[in-house]
């Protein structure tokens, strides 16, 4: 069975409604973690697949994207399982209201957490020229570098935004793994890019809905909504369509 990657972003005590469905009640993502360890899913660990370009497969992968505060929370919490995450950081945000500072990246590190860039402004890639791109990477690479002492290998996609250049630019600048919010699971195809796809979690489902997606029920019907989207997306623009999808 291909591996499953989940896209985590901030947590709060309410979550963020039907404003910003990314944004889980912090009760919802404990709840999460705790159906993971009860039915004995298969967590990888980041940790374990540092020194790899690929990822384990037959295992669901946690990511978190943004640098929110509450990551630190989540980390305890994940580590109190047994569990690590990889979380990517925008570095722009770092040190404002209800993003982690310099030193909480640091801790969130010594909890046994990888660490990937985000990008510099969180912005989308893809429309970019190629200069502004270079600068995008390298600069969130070269601040994340200094806060923890070790290399940055990985990268997100800010907003799903990318293309051929954004990857070949990533790994000239030395980045070996690059995750996107491309629906989905992760075979072979994506082993061998090291481009891979990853699934959002809402704060709308049910625990059912989150077991569905762990089980790929109805996964080749989600995967037509999600191409069908993509093709909006490219005929609109990703500008258009990020306006779209906002209001």
């Amino acid at each position: 069975m291909p591996n499953l990657l989940l896209i985590y972003h901030g947590t709060s005590d309410s979550g963020g409604g039907n404003t910003n469905l990314h944004l889980l009640p912090n009760t919802k993502f404990a709840e999460h973690i705790e159906h993971l360890a009860r039915n004995n899913y298969p967590v990888m660990s980041w940790r374990a697949s540092r020194s790899s370009s690929n990822v384990a497969v037959n295992q669901i992968g946690i990511t978190f994207d943004d640098g929110y505060r509450s990551d630190l929370a989540n980390a305890r919490l994940l580590r109190s399982y047994g569990y690590d995450a990889l979380f990517f950081i925008a570095t722009e945000y770092i040190g404002q209201p209800n993003y982690m500072n310099d030193a909480e990246i640091r801790e969130l590190s010594a909890l046994g957490m990888a660490i990937g860039s985000h990008s510099h402004h969180h912005t989308l890639l893809a429309p970019m020229s190629t200069q502004q791109i270079r600068q995008e990477l390298s600069q969130s690479k070269r601040i994340l570098e200094e806060i923890l002492q070790q290399p940055v290998t990985d990268f997100s996609f800010p907003g799903g935004s990318y293309d051929r250049r954004v990857v070949d630019l990533g790994r000239e600048l030395g980045y070996q793994r690059f995750f996107s919010s491309d629906w989905g699971v992760n075979g072979r195809r994506q082993a061998t890019s090291a481009v891979y796809r990853r699934s959002s979690v809402l704060n709308n489902w049910s625990i059912s809905q989150f077991d569905a997606l762990l089980q790929r029920r109805r996964y080749f019907a989600r995967q037509v909504l999600f191409k069908t989207k993509e093709w909006a997306k490219r005929t609109m623009g990703d500008d258009r369509y990020v306006r779209l999808r906002q209001s």
